[in-house]
């Protein structure tokens, strides 16, 4: 007997609960999830809302999906265009490495924004590691709010 969750957010293509949009954002309860937004670039104009604390240790470094990426360097991918909600929770542990030839890339947890909102986020303990550079947490590409 084969069972399909058709219920469930993998049955849809994505990690989490939630439709995405203003009413019912996708829910972010984990590093995993937070994560595996910078996979899904068609869906960076969505809604997305922090449901508790969480670290991102396990994807620091190299292994952090960036969350908006400028055109100029991965064409399709683009900027973030959605609203990403912290509900007044933190994200901490997170880093992210970089060479000197990604400096105009945008890294950072929101590396690209356009016509997005950012709102009651809280960012602890981040860093970014740049080799012979030393920049802020953030350098992200704004137009829009932060909240």
């Amino acid at each position: 007997m084969v069972l399909v969750c058709v219920f469930c957010p993998a049955a849809y293509g994505q990690p989490w609960d939630g439709n995405g949009v203003e009413g019912d954002p996708y829910q972010i309860w984990t590093g995993e999830q937070m994560n595996s937004i910078g996979l899904y670039p068609n869906r960076w104009s969505k809604s997305y809302k922090l449901m508790a604390d969480i670290s991102l240790s396990a994807y620091s470094g190299w292994n952090y999906n960036r969350i908006g990426i400028s055109g100029d360097l991965y064409k399709g991918a683009g900027p973030f265009k959605g609203t990403f909600d912290g509900d007044y929770h933190s994200i901490s542990d997170f880093s992210c490495f970089a060479t000197a030839a990604y400096l105009n890339a945008y890294i950072g947890l929101f590396g690209y924004v356009y016509d997005g909102t950012i709102k009651n986020l809280k960012v602890i303990a981040g860093k970014k590691n740049l080799i012979n550079l030393s920049l802020s947490v953030i350098k992200t590409k704004w137009r829009r709010k932060i909240v």
